[in-house]
């Protein structure tokens, strides 16, 4: 509409008048990380999962968290979690890798990143990069000797190139069309550390 409508039997309206509220943008918050056991960062991650694939995933059996908090100074704004990673160390006792399809990718031969969810208002400011960075440095801590590997989905495949992780193999489809569509097929990837 343009300055000087009128709706209905009301006076005109005066568009450059109407008066806009601004949104509440917070302050910039530090990002925190803190290691978890599955049980200790459980709603967390289901929280997140749901906020940003509309599904509710569990933590792998087995998988490390690191949970990503915003914390505000100012005391009245609450921390919250803003992202998380999922991850297993390789398992030293394995000697071999079985054969590397796609069907195997995943082996206990290699450590894993197993699911990355971050809070769709904190993406592109690099809570991702923080958090495989985090994964990667507990992996190397480990004093293991093994790739890492992540089956990426396809919206991914970008965000892990630049993490330094090159595609391997074939790409993975799931059978079942249930759950969030960013899980129907994987990009098989890998780092070398």
């Amino acid at each position: 509409m343009d300055s000087g409508t009128t709706l209905g039997n009301y006076p005109p309206i005066d568009w450059k008048q109407v008066a806009t509220f601004p949104k509440k943008v917070p302050q910039k918050p530090d990002i925190e990380f803190e290691k978890k056991t599955a049980e200790e960062a459980f709603d967390e991650f289901r929280r997140l999962s749901r906020k940003v694939a509309s599904h509710s995933y569990d933590i792998p059996e087995g998988h490390s968290v690191i949970v990503a908090y915003a914390k505000y100074s100012d005391p009245s704004e609450p921390s919250e979690a803003i992202g998380v990673i999922t991850f297993c160390l390789a398992d030293p006792s394995v000697n071999k890798p079985t054969t590397t399809t796609p069907q195997t990718f995943m082996d206990a031969y290699f450590h894993q990143l197993s699911f990355l969810f971050v809070h769709t208002d904190y993406q592109r400011r690099g809570v991702g990069s923080q958090l495989v960075n985090k994964a990667i440095t507990v992996i190397k801590d480990s004093n293991i000797k093994r790739p890492v590997h992540i089956e990426a989905a396809k919206s991914a495949v970008k965000f892990f190139r630049k993490m330094r992780f090159i595609r391997r193999g074939e790409v993975v489809c799931t059978n079942s069309r249930r759950g969030s569509s960013l899980f129907w097929n994987f990009f098989c990837m890998e780092l070398c550390i």
